[in-house]
């Protein structure tokens, strides 16, 4: 069986560095904190290399001139009413100058409808904008065709003759969630007992503790794909059911919709 390479952290800081810009800090700053500390590390730096060669490999402006629907999203960003895949990026970006981003890139822009146009990256990031992880590269005949397919009224229900169906499926749900906060949990401990705590980032008395507090966290951010909105509508609550209701309206403002211009 083939063994994955690993990658190394000189190998990930020249992935974040090359995605900057592209990612906006909040996200960037969670992924890479999972690059460095959890048991997932090498999943993250993996994906940080893939993104990064993505990025350096992709059309720049006018190279998929005339293909219409034919021409290929790279990247994708998402807002909690918005949409933006990318199907070329600057041409000024990236350059070996060290200098200013450019980023305005183009694609396909879905907010109020669907409009063909250029997109500046520097907004959306503002706006918070996320980079979509498990995106991978499409045509934009295949995005609008998902988009229509995902958007479109759902049947209605038949009532069924009693609760027992949800019930059965929210126990194997539940049993589902407990199992891969076990999985997480145990391996986020054995990791911290092999590295952690001999580089000195952990003590013997925070093992524990971080470790069940991973398998929770890491477990409800990858079913919410590592997205920032979930993360911080957990941290809400978690803050309310202590009484520390000041510092959760904060992170519920930052919940808040936000409008990004076309």
């Amino acid at each position: 069986m083939k063994t994955q390479k690993e990658i190394s952290i000189p190998e990930t800081s020249k992935a974040i560095y090359a995605l900057r810009g592209f990612i906006g800090t909040a996200q960037l700053a969670v992924i890479g904190e999972q690059a460095r500390h959890s048991e997932e590390a090498q999943y993250f730096r993996a994906k940080l290399v893939e993104l990064a060669d993505t990025v350096a490999t992709m059309p720049k402006t006018y190279e998929q001139d005339g293909k219409g629907d034919n021409a290929v999203a790279y990247l994708h960003y998402f807002t909690g009413s918005a949409d933006f895949y990318i199907t070329e990026k600057d041409a000024g970006a990236l350059t070996d100058t060290g200098g200013d981003y450019l980023c305005q890139c183009f694609g396909l822009a879905c907010i109020s409808e669907e409009e063909l146009g250029y997109i500046s990256l520097p907004e959306i990031l503002a706006a918070g904008a996320e980079l979509d992880l498990h995106f991978r590269p499409k045509t934009l005949a295949d995005v609008k065709a998902t988009r229509e397919f995902d958007n479109a009224p759902a049947e209605p229900k038949k009532p069924t003759a009693h609760a027992e169906g949800s019930k059965e499926k929210f126990d194997v749900e539940l049993a589902d969630l407990l199992a891969t906060i076990k999985d997480k949990a145990q391996r986020q401990y054995a990791h911290s007992i092999k590295n952690n705590i001999p580089a000195g980032i952990l003590t013997a008395a925070e093992v524990i503790p971080n470790a069940l507090a991973h398998g929770i966290v890491s477990t409800w951010s990858e079913r919410n794909g590592w997205a920032i909105e979930p993360a911080l509508q957990l941290a809400a609550e978690l803050l309310e059911d202590v009484n520390a209701h000041e510092e959760a309206a904060y992170l519920y403002a930052k919940l808040e919709p936000a409008t990004v211009a076309a």
